[in-house]
């Protein structure tokens, strides 16, 4: 691979999986590996399309997917293709991925790779001298350059000629194609890599200008279509057809053009959110004595409410940071009501409006929250905590409309209202308020200067 990481991922390549995709990895690898091989008695390659929204792990589930691949002997090369959709063709960063990996071979293999990567090479100066032409016959037909196109053109006898060139053109691309894909062949005939197949993983390909996309999906497609080779791609499929709409237009079908490239797609299951965020816990120490939650158990309900508004894995290491720096600046005595502070972090996070909205607006907002939280969220809590109904489990609904109602009765406190926005006051309302011990409703502490 292009880059070697240290510590216990040398050794398992999952020992840092807070998600727990190793099921999922050891599932993908038995599948990738008998599909591989069945594709290969038909002289085709596989291609699976791993699809995840952003922010779920398809990065660190390929480094360790590959590194997982390698520990068992199989040569898996991995390719950011956002951060080289700057080259002229993806052929290009594709054989130089291959060539970080197979330069390192000796005598007759070595040279077995240079004979295919200066063919590969061949194709891609082709492809994109063939590219380069067609762009800027298409630039000035479309620009309305009167005269320039007829100068190019030239009269019908010089066309002819032009065309006839073109299709030599075309057969020679057609020629280094094939001799490419054959001296691949060969290469791999003589045991390069030692375990088959050839495994390429390629990330980040959503992220891609749409042109750059399309072509990479292209090269693997019709340069790599042979025996023994398996790529596996992580892409938000959603966003890669939309990219594709990008080149060839908003009616086009780009859900449909891309289920011709992918032999398979696999759908991340939801992800274990338990170790994860213990761990940023203990990595940010992340103070829970200033927090109070229903359950008592501030870090299980804050998993509870990640899991509740489907919360990505990136999004949640940044939820945990502000939360973190929130209870750095706390000073009051009162603590952090995690009821209320936590969907505020979501929403703000997430950008989910309607609830940031809610939970901050001054009036009429208990009933416009309550329309923010579903039924079916519940949690448990010690007795005579929040609890004026019997049940073991209350739903969260509930609490908040329990919780907010206090907010509407609150005593004067020592800040300046009239100062701050509307928005503020609640928001400060709300992350202070506190249960007194008369249980006879919800009091705010003072704001320290």
């Amino acid at each position: 691979m292009a880059s070697e990481e240290n510590g216990s991922a040398a050794i398992d390549p999952w020992s840092d999986d807070h998600l727990g995709r190793r099921e999922e990895a050891e599932f993908l690898k038995k599948f990738l590996l008998g599909r591989t091989d069945e594709r290969a008695e038909r002289g085709q390659s596989f291609v699976l399309n791993i699809d995840a929204p952003w922010g779920q792990g398809k990065s660190f589930f390929l480094k360790r997917f590959a590194r997982d691949l390698e520990k068992d002997g199989y040569t898996a090369v991995i390719i950011d293709a956002w951060a080289d959709d700057h080259a002229a063709d993806p052929l290009v960063a594709i054989l130089a991925a291959l060539d970080e990996v197979l330069s390192r071979l000796t005598g007759k293999k070595r040279k077995g790779w240079a004979d295919a990567k200066s063919q590969g090479a061949k194709v891609a100066w082709a492809l994109a001298r063939s590219t380069a032409k067609v762009g800027a016959s298409y630039i000035i037909s479309e620009g309305g350059i009167d005269g320039i196109k007829d100068a190019l053109n030239g009269e019908a006898n010089q066309a002819i000629d032009g065309f006839s060139k073109y299709i030599d053109r075309f057969r020679e691309n057609k020629n280094a194609v094939a001799s490419f894909k054959k001296k691949l062949q060969t290469l791999f005939d003589q045991r390069v890599p030692e375990k088959l197949p050839l495994i390429i993983l390629i990330d980040e390909l959503d992220r891609c200008r749409p042109t750059y996309a399309v072509q990479l999906l292209e090269r693997v497609k019709h340069l790599f279509g042979m025996p023994n080779v398996a790529f596996v791609l992580a892409t938000n499929t959603q966003q890669l057809s939309h990219s594709v709409n990008g080149v060839y237009g908003h009616s086009f079908d780009g859900s449909g053009y891309l289920r011709r490239f992918f032999d398979s797609t696999y759908t991340f299951s939801l992800p274990k959110l338990d170790k994860l965020v213990q761990e940023i816990a203990v990595r940010e120490c992340i103070n829970y004595n200033k927090m109070e939650a229903p359950t008592s158990q501030e870090e299980a309900f804050i998993i509870s409410a990640f899991e509740h508004f489907h919360v990505a894995p990136r999004d949640i290491e940044r939820c945990m940071e502000i939360l973190k720096t929130l209870s750095s600046v706390w000073a009051s005595r009162n603590p952090i009501q995690l009821l209320y502070a936590i969907p505020l972090i979501i929403a703000y996070q997430t950008k989910t409006e309607e609830l940031f909205y809610a939970l901050t607006r001054g009036d009429g907002w208990v009933e416009a929250l309550k329309r923010q939280f579903p039924s079916g969220w519940s949690v448990e809590f010690p007795r005579n905590r929040y609890r004026t109904r019997s049940e073991e489990k209350v739903d969260v609904k509930y609490l908040v409309t329990h919780l907010m109602s206090g907010l509407g009765n609150l005593p004067d406190t020592d800040w300046d209202e009239d100062q701050l926005p509307q928005s503020e006051i609640w928001l400060r309302r709300g992350l202070l308020a506190d249960q007194n011990g008369s249980n006879q409703g919800i009091v705010c502490a003072t704001i320290p200067a």
